[in-house]
């Protein structure tokens, strides 16, 4: 192989990359990245309304309790933060009222959930255990698929009990927002970096033994690019790419790809609505509204911004019945179940509706899904899918997430800060 290009390559200018990149261009070591979209931030993706400037969240939006190494990158990056207020609501009966504590009577059963002693089980078969109302049991069964993303019959409980643990650790029941914004995460991570990175140009495949390694890409004109050069690599692809088989390796690290295979990847449909101005004045007051039944089972605002934006969200099977309808489809969907719930005619609801914004990421070929959750059996796979291979090549992201923080931003920060640190401690101690 010729001269290193650089000492690291990177695959992925999401969280974890770069977050990786800049603890190792602080370091004084030389990084190159290499990420297939158009754009950095992976599946952080805001986008601007053109009249008011209001961010509009395609992909992750909340800052989920107080995640000390999240935090602290929002600090510097100079991004205010907001906590969400509103009103609780749900929809019932044809009607729009107060939840009274039906949510936090589910969350408390779900904090004194336990894995059987000999092993595991799927959510479904514990929910089969419970003495609980068929009501009840709807309302954790549309809470755990909605929320994780998942099926409750592949969703294990070991892994559910160490995110329940690892969220009530972070208070997660607080919500921020970045308030101009999630996308000034990754921009100030960039600006930090100061160094290569390299946006429409997908990585293919990874040609590497002990301390050398090739990555071999394709630029988005169809072009294949000269390959970089390095002593180790930290791929940072999604779950479902890795999946999908869309980066070879050569040899290939059977171990880390036989955990990725075995953990899920769970869609999300999530469309978000800007009016002109509110249609009804109690939409105004709300925080989150749980429309058990409806083919969006949670909505939010933006409260306290004013702003009359409401988001839609359909997470897990949930998510499944939009799939491979157009996103005209999917958001008049939304239009129209939102005029149910507070009797109005979609006509008008239309007529004061200024945008609508959605991104279908099972169909994102650089994403192939929303987020990762464990099923049964796959436990540590995490774990395995975050070790060394060789001291040479790491993978990180959300899935790799070894302390419960899987799906969230502040999950695949912390695995890209950690592949950082071993490979300054291993490799270029």
């Amino acid at each position: 192989m010729p001269e290193h290009d650089c000492d690291v390559v990177i695959i992925g200018a999401g969280v974890a990359g770069l977050t990786a990149a800049a603890e190792l261009r602080e370091a004084g070591r030389s990084v190159v990245v290499l990420e297939a979209r158009d754009r950095i931030g992976g599946r952080i993706c805001t986008q601007h309304d053109s009249l008011t400037g209001t961010p509009i969240e395609y992909g992750a939006e909340f800052v989920h309790g107080r995640p000390p190494e999240l935090l602290k990158a929002i600090r510097r990056a100079r991004v205010p933060l907001r906590e969400m207020t509103g009103e609780e609501r749900c929809f019932r009966d044809g009607r729009i009222e107060p939840c009274e504590d039906d949510i936090s009577h589910s969350l408390e059963i779900l904090d004194r959930m336990a894995p059987p002693d000999d092993g595991d089980c799927t959510f479904e078969a514990y929910l089969k255990g419970l003495d609980v109302s068929e009501e009840e049991r709807s309302r954790l069964t549309g809470y755990v698929e909605g929320f994780n993303a998942a099926d409750r019959r592949r969703i294990g409980v070991r892994g559910l009990t160490i995110q329940q643990k690892a969220e009530n650790a972070i208070q997660a029941e607080t919500i921020q927002r970045l308030e101009t914004g999630y996308d000034g995460l990754p921009k100030a991570l960039w600006q930090k970096l100061r160094g290569d990175v390299r946006l429409n140009v997908a990585a293919k495949e990874i040609r590497w033994r002990r301390g050398q390694v090739e990555a071999h890409s394709v630029h988005a004109l169809g072009i294949d690019v000269q390959p970089v050069t390095s002593r180790c690599c930290i791929i940072t692809a999604p779950l479902g790419v890795l999946q999908a088989g869309m980066i070879t390796f050569n040899p290939q690290p059977r171990q880390a790809l036989d955990a990725a295979r075995s953990i899920a990847v769970g869609p999300v449909v999530r469309v978000s609505l800007l009016f002109c101005q509110w249609p009804d004045k109690a939409l105004a007051e709300m925080g989150f509204l749980h429309a058990e039944g409806e083919p969006f089972p949670t909505w939010w605002t933006r409260a306290p911004d004013p702003v009359p934006l409401l988001t839609a969200w359909s997470g897990g099977p949930a998510a499944i019945h939009h799939a491979g309808n157009s996103s005209a489809a999917v958001a008049r969907s939304a239009v129209q179940s939102l005029a149910r719930m507070i009797g109005a005619k979609p006509a008008a609801l239309a007529a004061q509706l200024r945008s609508w914004h959605l991104h279908n990421w099972q169909n994102d070929p650089f994403s192939r899904g929303a987020y990762s959750y464990i099923p049964v059996g796959a436990i540590d796979a995490p774990a395995t899918l975050a070790e060394a291979v060789d001291d040479t090549l790491w993978f990180a992201g959300e899935a790799a997430n070894t302390e419960g923080h899987w799906g969230t931003v502040h999950g695949a920060l912390a695995t890209g800060r950690r592949a950082a640190r071993e490979i300054l401690d291993r490799v270029h101690g």
